[in-house]
């Protein structure tokens, strides 16, 4: 009786089908609870937590974490001049927590786009999406989350959309350990 399992290999991920915005608070936070709807798929080795947004395995190795989400459309902010328009939380870095604690900065900072100068001042535009990847050793009982670290709290500043293609959290097992 060698029935394969339905999921080859060893991998889970969550995803956003709600089209909320989500806020985010100035510093070094986890995302808030509830950002992710469900779990697509999941080995029945790594255990997801979709209220919190976390990864718990039970085989040491290496392994690739994934995160990317839609950000919200606030595409007017004032740099210098009249305009009285919120600016985006500039820069915005993804964190890698393991255990609770941060691991490491992922991705790339999110920074605003200048593409008008009319009227002595600048309008700033984020970019439609965050992402960041990294690869972290886990062992049994290891947890992983994604946070931030924003200079400034912002209103709405994540967000989803109905099909869940756009925001989630993925891990997969590169490697497992021989130790």
């Amino acid at each position: 009786d060698n029935q394969p399992p339905t999921l080859v290999g060893s991998g889970a991920r969550m995803h956003r089908t709600g089209t909320g915005n989500v806020n985010v608070s100035s510093g070094v936070n986890l995302l808030p609870t509830s950002v992710f709807s469900a779990t697509v798929e999941n080995t029945e080795d790594i255990v997801p937590d979709v209220t919190n947004g976390r990864f718990t395995v039970s085989i040491d190795g290496w392994y690739d974490i994934d995160f990317r989400s839609k950000t919200s459309s606030f595409t007017d902010g004032n740099v210098n001049g009249s305009s009285t328009a919120p600016v985006p939380p500039f820069p915005f870095h993804l964190v890698l927590y393991k255990n609770g604690t941060v691991d490491r900065y992922i991705g790339d900072v999110v920074r605003h786009y200048i593409y008008d100068v009319a009227d002595d001042y600048y309008d700033a535009i984020c970019p439609d999406a965050i992402a960041g990847s990294a690869s972290v050793y886990l062992q049994e009982d290891d947890y992983v989350e994604i946070g931030y670290d924003a200079n400034t709290s912002k209103t709405g500043m994540l967000t989803g959309e109905a099909a869940g293609v756009q925001t989630y959290f993925a891990i997969t097992l590169a490697n497992r350990s021989l130790a």
